[in-house]
């Protein structure tokens, strides 16, 4: 088993520390797909913390806010202290339903990382979006390389058929980082979660 932090340099000897941060699309546009992702992070992120990797201490931190025309931080890294209390949070969300403003989100998501990382950490964030941004909300695109080139590994997930028509998935692409068929899916994909774990973890779920 090769283990993906490793190949980041997360940490030296047997532990290996990872911070992700899931965005939830909290737009009019994601409305009726809003209880979907939710139910997502919760999935994902009992995958995740349950993961018991034979060569490694694998030591996880999860964090979330949700987004429409303002960026929320619903549970931040540094509040971490088990799954179920970050369940609590999630469970606790209501839709914000205004405009998508992605780049808000993925600018506020990296401040979270830059302020709360531990040092010599894995850095992921999982962005969910339905595809088109408010004219008026800031490039997404620019935010996005901005954090990649602070080291952070964007994820991206399409949730629409919006998503995934030619200029929005376009967009998408150039959001998540390279390469496309390791950082950019789709919420209603098959094997969804064993595909991120895979590429977050090198682990897939039997």
């Amino acid at each position: 088993l090769v283990l993906y932090c490793v190949s980041f340099a997360c940490s030296t000897g047997r532990e290996c520390l990872v911070e992700v941060v899931f965005i939830v699309d909290s737009s009019e546009s994601a409305r009726y797909l809003y209880d979907q992702e939710k139910q997502f992070v919760k999935e994902l992120s009992t995958e995740l913390n349950g993961l018991n990797l034979e060569d490694y201490n694998l030591d996880i931190r999860m964090a979330l806010l949700q987004y429409s025309s303002s960026a929320v931080p619903v549970h931040r890294l540094v509040d971490w202290i088990n799954l179920e209390s970050f369940h609590r949070k999630i469970d606790r969300m209501s839709l914000l339903a205004k405009g998508t403003f992605t780049a808000l989100a993925i600018n506020k998501a990296a401040d979270m990382v830059k302020n709360e990382k531990r040092s010599k950490s894995v850095r992921i964030v999982v962005l969910m979006n339905v595809g088109a941004d408010h004219p008026s909300s800031p490039d997404a695109v620019t935010a996005a390389l901005a954090a990649k080139g602070n080291g952070i590994k964007i994820f991206v997930l399409g949730l629409s058929g919006v998503a995934l028509q030619t200029d929005s998935q376009n967009k998408l692409l150039a959001i998540a980082s390279s390469p496309a068929e390791t950082y950019f899916h789709k919420l209603n994909e098959p094997q969804l979660k064993n595909n991120l774990l895979k590429h977050m973890v090198g682990v897939e779920v039997r």
